[in-house]
């Protein structure tokens, strides 16, 4: 009878464990997040949104569109492109399916799934390249592409194409030990593949490579220029050849990016710095991993995060553990010891760069350069933390393979780090939306199409007043013109032109028109040509007068006199709460507005025994509102608001705010309050 060698059968052991680690990711996570093809990653929004991006650049590969940089939503306005990522670097794949026969539906599954598997293996062919062994790699590809923090983003799968991260690390790696200039120009290559996949992952990748190359100098201690010369074997034309592709690479990058801002520019997008405050990382980001069925109790008690859905840090309990394994045969054992103290300390200083300890954060210095705060989710950051995590965990599978003293132990102790790391991200809720779903809200568009010639066309649906979700309209117009290749006043993106207003029957389309005219004074366009054209798709017809948005700014004398009363109905876990609005003034309270829209805001106050407040929160609730209140009306809105989660008593507090202009309690206005008991 045959006997296979000991490294025959450590090869077999190896890549049966890698068939294992790669088909957890694959049926465990891809599989089941899609419903085995049946449904489609993340929610009505974001995915949907993609797929436009997505078909939008297939149709200009045919020739179907003339400008790529100008679909044909957000009609008049030109450049929405480059509101939110292009996905030039991705779209490869979704044209590949689309040609290949599928429908966009199909074809966007395909594209998802093509950027995890493109994760995995080139995560696994960088760390077999660094030297891993193939369980060790598989676990390091593992982590990066399947660890907790990467699955919630399923909902922002724009993010789902990094890898060119890994590609660059080990470009910047090898470049940093060789100083070969030619290898230099792979790192920046790689770069501006992951600019082209996603704008923040690009800027996000940058930070890894300066803080891995300050890391490299320190442990090194490389600071001789002496140390950094060209190699000496090199002509002066091949320098000469890898200058000029370096030159092209990095005006390639900065002609993205200057893309980006003159059309920043000229629309006047910007960031807030409490917009951007609310999803820096703080130490409870960390600990949150909400969709988990395992551990997602470790992150319940961080309860006062604003954008929780964007503070989903926790690599989980089986890769922690994995990973602190590793960190200690690096610092104490000396394992892997220049590529381990890189990726360690690379890690800790992007951690440390980003954090927020009680508002503090380096990153805040940060955000005075140019471009820098335009990146709102600093929390996305832990996609690119994820590549030093798979190293450290990659390095500890190693290391236990060569330190455990027998065959049964060696492979006991291997077998139970394997399940640790890809037990959690099976057990994970993941969030899709039926294929069937995409498709029915397109036939309900067209079962409301009127029998009319639709060439030379615009669309403009509006949704349902009473639906939360309104803005899902804009999607549904989105796909519907560019399935018939017309144009649409609907439009959803990471930014918006002026005067869009939320697609409600009874809010005027005149205000996006007028935000385009407003902005373009000198522009060719006509409005009542625009509007000759237009073909009207609300989902419910309006019951009033249509509103048009005012270009003023609140005053004391108005607000003072805005009366607010609340009437509350208690539940077990939140609240039922009717708010009456009555103008008392002799001017008309606009709600729409191209200044700052005005909205209801509320908060819970704690207050102690003696009825004294014990904090003083933030107003974080919002309600948007859409009405023209004139002299002597009233308006009710009903609100349905969560309990505060810690037991204790509250006052309920209710305001107006015109955004970014002034808080109307502020200017005279009168705060109902209304007292809470919350039980344990």
């Amino acid at each position: 009878m045959y006997r296979y060698s000991k490294k025959t059968v450590e090869w077999l052991l190896q890549s049966g464990l890698l068939a294992a680690i790669f088909s957890a990711g694959f049926f465990g996570y891809i599989m089941h997040t899609t419903d085995w093809l049946r449904a489609i990653p993340g929610d009505l929004f974001d995915a949907r949104f993609n797929s436009v991006i997505l078909e939008h650049l297939y149709q200009w590969v045919r020739g179907e569109v003339p400008k790529l940089w100008s679909p044909a939503f957000f009609y008049p306005f030109e450049n929405v492109l480059a509101f939110s990522d292009n996905h030039f670097g991705s779209g490869w794949a979704y044209i590949f399916f689309r040609l290949a026969g599928l429908g966009r539906e199909y074809a966007y599954l395909g594209w998802f799934i093509v950027g995890n598997l493109l994760n995995f293996w080139v995560t696994y062919y960088v760390l077999k390249r660094l030297g891993f062994s193939i369980l060790a790699a598989g676990v390091g590809a593992f982590v990066f592409t399947f660890a907790l923090p990467a699955l919630p983003k399923e909902a922002h799968a724009q993010l789902t194409y990094r890898f060119a991260i890994p590609l660059a690390f080990f470009a910047m790696y090898q470049f940093l030990q060789s100083k070969n200039i030619f290898i230099f120009v792979r790192v920046i290559f790689w770069l501006l593949i992951q600019f082209l996949c996603s704008i923040y992952l690009g800027m996000f990748l940058i930070y890894l490579l300066g803080i891995m190359t300050l890391v490299w100098l320190l442990v090194n201690k490389e600071f001789s220029f002496s140390c950094w010369r060209m190699n000496p074997s090199h002509s002066k034309t091949a320098i000469a050849i890898a200058l000029i592709l370096l030159i092209l690479l990095c005006g390639a990058i900065l002609s993205l990016l200057h893309q980006y801002q003159i059309i920043s520019s000229v629309y006047g997008f910007n960031r807030s710095l409490d917009e951007v405050k609310s999803m820096i990382p703080t130490m409870g980001s960390y600990f949150i991993a909400d969709g988990s069925l395992l551990t997602k109790r470790i992150g319940q008690s961080f309860t006062q995060i604003p954008m929780r859905h964007e503070h989903q840090m926790f690599l989980g309990l089986g890769p922690l553990v994995t990973v602190t394994i590793g960190i200690y045969y690096i610092f104490k054992l000396g394992v892997y010891e220049r590529l381990g103290r890189v990726a360690a300390w690379t890690l800790f200083g992007l951690i440390a760069l980003t954090l927020s300890i009680n508002g503090y954060s380096i990153y805040r210095v940060l955000l005075s350069v140019p471009g820098v705060g335009s990146v709102r989710a600093v929390t996305r950051i832990v996609l690119v933390m994820l590549l030093p995590l798979g190293i450290i965990a990659a390095i500890a599978i190693d290391s236990v393979q060569q330190r455990f003293p027998t065959w049964q132990a060696r492979w006991a102790a291997l077998v139970t780090l394997v399940l640790l790391v890809i037990i959690e991200p099976i057990y994970y809720q993941p969030y899709s939306t039926a294929v069937s779903q995409w498709l029915d809200r397109q036939n309900q568009l067209k079962a409301r199409l009127p029998a009319i010639d639709l060439k030379d066309r615009i669309i403009f649906v509006t949704g349902r007043p009473d639906d939360q979700h309104v803005r899902a309209v804009e999607l549904d117009a989105m796909i519907f013109a560019q399935d018939r290749h017309l144009p649409t006043l609907n439009g959803y993106s990471g930014n918006v032109p002026p005067g869009y207003l939320d697609p409600l029957p009874c809010i005027s389309f005149q205000n996006r028109l007028s935000g385009y005219f407003d902005l373009f004074k000198n522009t060719k366009l006509e409005n009542d040509s625009i509007g000759n054209r237009l073909v009207l798709l609300p989902l419910v017809p309006c019951s009033g007068d249509f509103v048009l948005a005012t270009n003023q700014t609140i005053s004391a004398e108005l607000a003072s006199k805005i009366r607010l009363s609340i009437q509350v109905e208690t539940h077990i876990s939140d609240l039922d709460v009717a708010v009456s609005i009555e103008n008392t003034s002799d001017e008309t309270l606009r709600a729409l507005s191209t200044i700052g829209p005005i909205r209801l805001s509320w908060r819970f106050v704690q207050i102690d025994k003696e009825m004294l407040l014990k904090e003083n929160p933030e107003w974080l609730g919002r309600k948007d509102l859409s009405f023209a209140l004139k002299s002597g009306q009233t308006e009710t809105v009903k609100l349905k608001i969560a309990l505060p989660a810690r037991a204790g008593r509250y006052q309920l507090e209710v305001s107006l705010v015109q955004e970014g202009v002034a808080w109307f309690h502020d200017l005279g206005m009168v705060v109902p309050k209304y007292p809470v008991e919350v039980s344990k």
